[in-house]
Protein backbone atom coordinates (compact mmCIF):
# COMPACT_ATOMS: atom_id res chain seq x y z
CA UNK A 1 0.00 0.00 0.00
CA UNK A 2 1.23 3.13 -1.33
CA UNK A 3 0.94 5.22 2.01
CA UNK A 4 1.21 8.95 3.22
CA UNK A 5 4.33 10.12 4.84
CA UNK A 6 4.32 8.73 8.36
CA UNK A 7 5.16 12.23 9.86
CA UNK A 8 0.76 12.62 9.45
CA UNK A 9 0.95 10.59 12.82
CA UNK A 10 3.84 11.29 14.09
CA UNK A 11 3.98 14.23 16.89
CA UNK A 12 0.77 14.73 18.83
CA UNK A 13 0.86 16.11 21.98
CA UNK A 14 -1.06 13.51 23.85
CA UNK A 15 0.67 10.55 25.16
CA UNK A 16 0.67 7.41 26.56
CA UNK A 17 -0.40 8.85 30.11
CA UNK A 18 -3.39 10.64 28.70
CA UNK A 19 -4.28 7.46 26.92
CA UNK A 20 -4.35 5.34 30.19
CA UNK A 21 -6.19 8.17 31.61
CA UNK A 22 -8.57 7.66 29.13
CA UNK A 23 -8.96 4.16 29.25
CA UNK A 24 -9.37 4.49 33.40
CA UNK A 25 -12.54 7.17 32.88
CA UNK A 26 -13.94 5.19 30.22
CA UNK A 27 -13.98 1.55 32.43
CA UNK A 28 -15.16 3.65 35.67
CA UNK A 29 -18.05 5.38 34.22
CA UNK A 30 -19.39 1.95 32.17
CA UNK A 31 -19.53 0.65 35.59
CA UNK A 32 -21.20 3.57 37.14
CA UNK A 33 -23.66 2.96 33.93
CA UNK A 34 -24.12 -0.83 34.58
CA UNK A 35 -24.57 0.31 38.62
CA UNK A 36 -27.43 2.65 38.13
CA UNK A 37 -29.18 0.11 35.86
CA UNK A 38 -29.13 -2.49 37.93
CA UNK A 39 -30.46 -0.03 40.62
CA UNK A 40 -33.33 1.73 38.51
CA UNK A 41 -34.39 -1.67 37.33
CA UNK A 42 -34.00 0.03 33.58
CA UNK A 43 -35.05 -3.64 31.80
CA UNK A 44 -38.48 -3.56 33.49
CA UNK A 45 -39.35 -0.02 32.14
CA UNK A 46 -37.67 -0.30 28.92
CA UNK A 47 -37.65 -3.06 26.24
CA UNK A 48 -34.23 -5.21 26.02
CA UNK A 49 -33.94 -3.55 22.69
CA UNK A 50 -34.35 -0.11 23.64
CA UNK A 51 -31.96 -0.27 26.66
CA UNK A 52 -28.75 -1.29 24.78
CA UNK A 53 -29.06 0.99 22.31
CA UNK A 54 -29.57 3.70 24.83
CA UNK A 55 -26.51 2.31 26.82
CA UNK A 56 -24.52 1.40 23.98
CA UNK A 57 -24.91 5.36 22.32
CA UNK A 58 -24.92 6.86 25.72
CA UNK A 59 -21.47 5.29 25.99
CA UNK A 60 -20.30 6.16 22.39
CA UNK A 61 -21.13 9.68 23.96
CA UNK A 62 -18.78 9.52 26.63
CA UNK A 63 -15.84 8.51 24.49
CA UNK A 64 -16.70 11.26 22.25
CA UNK A 65 -16.19 13.31 25.43
CA UNK A 66 -13.15 11.87 26.54
CA UNK A 67 -11.48 12.41 23.09
CA UNK A 68 -12.63 15.93 22.96
CA UNK A 69 -11.31 16.54 26.47
CA UNK A 70 -7.76 15.26 25.89
CA UNK A 71 -7.25 16.30 22.32
CA UNK A 72 -9.47 19.27 21.61
CA UNK A 73 -9.21 20.96 24.96
CA UNK A 74 -6.51 19.82 26.24
CA UNK A 75 -3.99 20.28 23.81
CA UNK A 76 -5.94 22.89 21.10
CA UNK A 77 -5.82 20.24 18.46
CA UNK A 78 -8.13 19.68 15.83
CA UNK A 79 -10.52 16.47 14.61
CA UNK A 80 -8.36 16.55 11.49
CA UNK A 81 -4.84 15.44 14.38
CA UNK A 82 -7.43 12.44 14.95
CA UNK A 83 -6.94 11.55 11.64
CA UNK A 84 -10.27 12.13 10.15
CA UNK A 85 -8.42 13.07 6.61
CA UNK A 86 -9.43 12.67 2.80
CA UNK A 87 -8.56 9.25 1.84
CA UNK A 88 -9.20 7.17 -1.56
CA UNK A 89 -12.50 5.38 -1.03
CA UNK A 90 -12.30 2.93 -4.01
CA UNK A 91 -8.46 1.99 -2.77
CA UNK A 92 -9.90 1.74 1.06
CA UNK A 93 -12.74 -0.70 0.04
CA UNK A 94 -10.36 -2.68 -2.30
CA UNK A 95 -7.82 -2.84 0.49
CA UNK A 96 -10.95 -3.96 3.38
CA UNK A 97 -11.93 -6.65 0.58
CA UNK A 98 -8.17 -8.04 0.74
CA UNK A 99 -7.48 -7.84 4.54
CA UNK A 100 -11.54 -9.35 5.30
CA UNK A 101 -11.04 -12.29 3.63
CA UNK A 102 -7.36 -12.92 4.85
CA UNK A 103 -8.74 -12.01 8.66
CA UNK A 104 -11.83 -14.52 8.30
CA UNK A 105 -8.86 -17.22 7.04
CA UNK A 106 -7.37 -16.72 10.27
CA UNK A 107 -10.31 -16.57 12.48
CA UNK A 108 -12.01 -19.70 11.04
CA UNK A 109 -8.94 -21.75 11.87
CA UNK A 110 -8.93 -20.21 14.92
CA UNK A 111 -12.60 -21.10 15.90
CA UNK A 112 -11.63 -24.55 14.75
CA UNK A 113 -9.28 -25.12 17.37
CA UNK A 114 -11.85 -23.73 20.30
CA UNK A 115 -13.94 -26.27 18.76
CA UNK A 116 -11.12 -28.90 19.28
CA UNK A 117 -10.12 -27.62 22.65
CA UNK A 118 -13.98 -27.87 23.75
CA UNK A 119 -13.80 -31.46 22.50
CA UNK A 120 -10.98 -32.37 24.02
CA UNK A 121 -10.55 -30.27 26.90
CA UNK A 122 -13.81 -29.92 27.57
CA UNK A 123 -12.97 -25.96 27.73
CA UNK A 124 -16.01 -24.70 25.50
CA UNK A 125 -16.62 -20.89 24.66
CA UNK A 126 -20.05 -19.74 25.70
CA UNK A 127 -22.57 -19.57 22.72
CA UNK A 128 -21.14 -16.52 19.73
CA UNK A 129 -21.72 -13.10 20.98
CA UNK A 130 -22.81 -12.31 17.43
CA UNK A 131 -25.41 -15.30 17.48
CA UNK A 132 -27.10 -12.74 20.20
CA UNK A 133 -27.23 -9.49 18.66
CA UNK A 134 -30.82 -9.84 17.16
CA UNK A 135 -31.65 -10.08 21.03
CA UNK A 136 -29.61 -7.09 21.73
CA UNK A 137 -30.78 -4.85 19.17
CA UNK A 138 -34.33 -6.45 18.69
CA UNK A 139 -35.53 -8.60 15.57
CA UNK A 140 -37.09 -8.23 12.67
CA UNK A 141 -36.60 -4.53 10.50
CA UNK A 142 -36.00 -2.36 13.42
CA UNK A 143 -34.12 -4.44 14.85
CA UNK A 144 -31.79 -4.96 11.86
CA UNK A 145 -31.50 -1.56 11.26
CA UNK A 146 -30.74 -0.41 14.25
CA UNK A 147 -27.82 -3.18 14.43
CA UNK A 148 -27.11 -1.41 11.36
CA UNK A 149 -26.90 2.26 12.58
CA UNK A 150 -25.06 1.28 15.53
CA UNK A 151 -23.04 -1.59 14.41
CA UNK A 152 -21.66 -0.24 11.10
CA UNK A 153 -21.96 3.55 10.77
CA UNK A 154 -21.66 5.37 14.85
CA UNK A 155 -19.94 2.21 16.28
CA UNK A 156 -17.28 2.08 14.11
CA UNK A 157 -16.72 5.55 13.48
CA UNK A 158 -16.28 6.40 17.37
CA UNK A 159 -14.23 3.20 17.99
CA UNK A 160 -11.65 4.19 15.13
CA UNK A 161 -11.39 7.82 16.73
CA UNK A 162 -10.75 6.69 20.18
CA UNK A 163 -8.55 3.38 19.69
CA UNK A 164 -6.72 4.24 16.40
CA UNK A 165 -7.06 7.68 16.23
CA UNK A 166 -6.10 8.38 19.62
CA UNK A 167 -4.78 5.69 21.74
CA UNK A 168 -2.54 4.45 19.04
CA UNK A 169 -0.97 7.80 18.22
CA UNK A 170 -0.56 8.19 22.10
CA UNK A 171 1.66 4.76 22.21
CA UNK A 172 3.58 5.35 19.16
CA UNK A 173 5.75 8.12 21.31
CA UNK A 174 6.78 5.29 23.94
CA UNK A 175 6.14 2.36 21.83
CA UNK A 176 7.23 2.62 18.60
CA UNK A 177 4.78 1.08 15.35
CA UNK A 178 5.10 -2.52 16.71
CA UNK A 179 4.25 -1.56 20.12
CA UNK A 180 1.49 0.57 19.76
CA UNK A 181 -0.15 -1.87 17.07
CA UNK A 182 0.09 -4.77 19.76
CA UNK A 183 -1.02 -2.94 22.68
CA UNK A 184 -3.83 -0.31 21.23
CA UNK A 185 -5.27 -4.20 19.65
CA UNK A 186 -4.83 -5.64 22.78
CA UNK A 187 -6.76 -2.94 24.62
CA UNK A 188 -9.55 -3.38 21.78
CA UNK A 189 -10.30 -6.62 22.27
CA UNK A 190 -10.48 -6.69 25.78
CA UNK A 191 -13.39 -3.97 25.06
CA UNK A 192 -14.83 -6.70 23.32
CA UNK A 193 -15.65 -8.14 27.07
CA UNK A 194 -15.52 -11.98 26.10
CA UNK A 195 -12.61 -13.84 26.58
CA UNK A 196 -12.60 -15.72 23.33
CA UNK A 197 -12.98 -13.12 21.47
CA UNK A 198 -10.03 -11.52 22.91
CA UNK A 199 -7.68 -12.78 20.11
CA UNK A 200 -9.92 -12.79 16.72
CA UNK A 201 -10.66 -8.70 18.23
CA UNK A 202 -7.13 -8.19 18.76
CA UNK A 203 -6.07 -9.25 15.22
CA UNK A 204 -8.86 -7.34 13.62
CA UNK A 205 -7.88 -4.35 15.92
CA UNK A 206 -3.92 -5.09 14.28
CA UNK A 207 -5.09 -4.91 11.45
CA UNK A 208 -6.92 -1.80 11.20
CA UNK A 209 -4.04 -0.19 13.45
CA UNK A 210 -1.93 -0.55 10.22
CA UNK A 211 -4.06 0.68 7.40
CA UNK A 212 -4.19 3.65 9.86
CA UNK A 213 -0.27 3.39 10.00
CA UNK A 214 0.07 3.19 6.27
CA UNK A 215 -2.49 5.24 4.58
CA UNK A 216 -2.57 8.13 7.17
CA UNK A 217 -6.44 8.52 7.62
CA UNK A 218 -9.11 6.72 9.79
CA UNK A 219 -10.87 6.50 6.52
CA UNK A 220 -8.88 2.78 5.64
CA UNK A 221 -9.52 1.62 8.97
CA UNK A 222 -12.94 2.46 9.35
CA UNK A 223 -14.37 0.98 5.82
CA UNK A 224 -12.49 -2.46 6.96
CA UNK A 225 -14.11 -1.96 10.56
CA UNK A 226 -17.74 -1.45 8.62
CA UNK A 227 -17.19 -3.95 6.39
CA UNK A 228 -16.20 -6.65 8.71
CA UNK A 229 -19.65 -5.43 11.08
CA UNK A 230 -22.08 -5.43 8.13
CA UNK A 231 -21.19 -8.63 6.93
CA UNK A 232 -21.38 -10.65 10.84
CA UNK A 233 -24.66 -8.67 11.35
CA UNK A 234 -26.24 -9.66 7.62
CA UNK A 235 -25.32 -13.16 8.05
CA UNK A 236 -26.56 -12.97 12.07
CA UNK A 237 -29.89 -11.52 11.22
CA UNK A 238 -30.82 -13.66 8.53
CA UNK A 239 -29.82 -17.14 10.38
CA UNK A 240 -31.45 -15.86 14.16
CA UNK A 241 -33.27 -12.26 13.45
CA UNK A 242 -36.40 -13.76 12.61
CA UNK A 243 -39.77 -12.26 14.38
Amino acid sequence: MKGVSLNLLENKPWKSRDAFMAILILVVVIIVFRLVEEQLNVTKVLPGAIEVSIFVLMTYAVIVGIILYFTVFKYKTTIADLGIKRFKAGRALFLSIVWFVGLQIVIQAYGRLATWACYLLKVCPPEQVNTKIPDLFGRGYFGFTMAILIGVIIGPFIEELFFRGFLYTAFKHTLGVPGAIILSSLIFGFFHTSPWLIFPTALIGAALAYLYEKGGSLGYPFVLHSLNNVVSIIIVYVMYGGK
